[in-house]
């Protein structure tokens, strides 16, 4: 099969490895829902918010912080799971919109001028939205929630997002509602009114498991925005959902979902489906994934977006020829997660439940820089990279699925 290879400018790579930060407040629900309840100033020079849960003026907010490459990786994890129709080509689509939305240059997290107006409709609110996802699975993960899957469609009513797990099958669930905007430059944006719309889709609602939910709400402005507000996140903590039990989920549906996932994102749409309902002994999907060291820890990885050429002069070996530095995105596993996967399509129990999935150390989802290339890693195992394309071509090892 032959392969689109997208070459990064310098200014896209940038984009991609560049650090930056956003405040994060935690505000109570009961002064949320209350018409008269205060949250502003959301100044970090002073105070906060009037929210009773926020800091004192004397201490800052907590802070999420990414690269350009973690957010893309959230973001099109949350598509995966969330199945949408044409998901590669919205992974790509992300990709590049990317680069034009989203300035990196400072430490708070900003919009280039503009982006507000520009996509001041459907097609913005999808942008905004699919962000929104993103930066609260990054949140979710900040919290120790690694495992992700999509909410299960009720016949009608309000919904939230996800639902997460802490580890595994006898981790903790939660639901998770998000909520995104491009702010308007120098307008106050009415965060209470977005998070209550939040609140209405976590409360009632069958908790499938989960014993907390969250609605957490991302507020991005533009660059050249006077306000004194920053860029932030925001996010409530509603109480517990009470009994969990009369409604569970089998134990391991969250891992699967997760996995299954990111296994579409791979391309082996075969397994994800595998994966996905549990299927024991299927043949499986047969295909050969690269195995490369990065950091000291082994991924088998795609290409990320597949593609048919018949230009042989856009063949990944000549443009590799033509300029060595050439890199390429692509999605991976942890070697040790997708053995893990493979026996579980043979275990005849058919949980999906093994220490390698389990175990874990914060170092995990530490962006890093490898053998020229770029990696964004989560806890979960998965993996985000632009990778030198003369690493692919290196002869070394491989694995089969």
């Amino acid at each position: 099969m032959n392969t689109l290879w997208v070459q990064p400018t310098l200014s896209a790579i940038r984009a991609f490895t560049a650090h930056a930060s956003l405040p994060v407040f935690e505000l109570d629900r009961t002064n949320v829902a209350n018409r008269k309840g205060k949250i502003r100033p959301f100044d970090q020079a002073r105070g906060f918010t009037s929210d009773p849960l926020c800091p004192s003026a004397s201490t800052g907010p907590s802070s999420l912080m990414l690269t350009g490459l973690q957010l893309a990786h959230a973001v099109i994890k949350a598509d995966r799971v969330r199945r949408l129709p044409f998901e590669w080509l919205a992974g790509l689509a992300f990709l590049m919109e990317h680069l034009p939305t989203f300035d990196w240059r400072e430490d708070n997290l900003r919009l280039f001028d503009g982006i507000s107006q520009a996509y001041a409709d459907f097609t913005g609110s999808s942008l905004s939205g699919r962000v929104g996802q993103g930066l609260a699975l990054l949140l979710m993960e900040q919290m120790g929630f690694r495992f992700v899957g999509q909410y299960p469609r009720p016949p009608s009513g309000p919904r939230p997002d996800f639902i997460v797990e802490s580890s595994g099958p006898s981790g903790h669930r939660a639901l998770v509602e998000s909520k995104g905007s491009f702010v308007r430059r120098d307008d106050r944006h009415n965060i209470k009114g977005v998070l209550n719309e939040g609140l209405v889709q976590v409360t009632g609602v069958a908790p499938h498991g989960a014993t907390k939910s969250f609605v957490v709400g991302s507020f991005l402005r533009e660059a050249g925005d006077k306000s004194n507000e920053p860029s932030l996140v925001s996010f409530l903590d509603p109480e517990s959902n009470g009994n969990v039990q009369s409604d569970r989920l089998p134990p391991d549906w969250v891992v699967r979902q997760n996995y299954a996932a990111w296994l579409d994102a791979m391309g082996l749409h075969e397994a994800a489906s595998d994966v996905r309902r549990g299927r024991v002994g299927a043949k499986g999907e047969q295909a050969r994934l690269k195995v490369i060291a990065l950091k000291g820890v082994d991924y088998a990885i795609t290409p990320l977006v597949p593609w048919i050429t018949v230009d042989p002069w856009l063949s990944p070996e000549v443009l590799m020829l033509r300029d060595p530095e050439l890199r390429v995105p692509v999605a991976g596993l942890r070697t040790s997660v997708v053995e893990v996967l493979k026996r579980s399509l043979r275990d005849t129990s058919g949980v999906l439940d093994h220490p390698d999935l389990l175990a874990g150390n914060p170092q995990e989802s530490v962006p890093f820089e490898s053998k020229g290339g770029y990696g964004s890693p989560m806890a979960d195992g998965s993996l985000l990279a632009l990778v030198p394309a003369r690493e692919l071509w290196r002869g070394g090892e491989e694995m089969m699925l």
